[in-house]
């Protein structure tokens, strides 16, 4: 197998349905109260339209982001590729030299750590 070529290629995305349908609890609700501001013809209707507008391409514009948003690892017979997007223009390179130690386990990130996410407390750096 050539050096560059992938042995394991992952994609995490925010699939999830309970995710989703919090996300979507905002945008639905303020598409929703701009209805019935129209349904009853209120005089507040015309001057909040820029303003319904720009909350439009708001929700729209965050919607996008957190669907394209995910976490890509890819590692190959040298090193380790991780990139988190949007937020990492480049992967970040990890080259197995550069590891010292790396173990197999079974956690549970609530009970053992109390959540999931970047630790820094107690001068460690560290994710769960």
């Amino acid at each position: 197998m050539p050096p560059g070529q992938a042995i394991y290629y992952e994609i995490q995305r925010f699939r999830q349905w309970w995710l989703w349908l919090s996300i979507l609890i905002i945008p639905i609700a303020w598409l929703w109260s701009i209805v019935a501001l129209i349904l009853t013809n209120s005089e507040t209707v015309q001057s909040s339209i820029l303003l319904t507008i720009l909350g439009i391409i708001l929700a729209i514009g965050f919607l996008l982001f957190m669907y394209t948003t995910g976490l890509k690892a890819e590692v190959t017979q040298l090193r380790l590729h991780i990139n988190f997007q949007p937020f990492h223009l480049k992967s970040i390179v990890l080259p197995f030299t550069s590891i010292e130690n790396a173990d197999s386990l079974t956690y549970h990130p609530i009970r053992d750590y109390g959540g999931v996410g970047l630790d820094m407390a107690r001068g460690a750096k560290h994710t769960t």
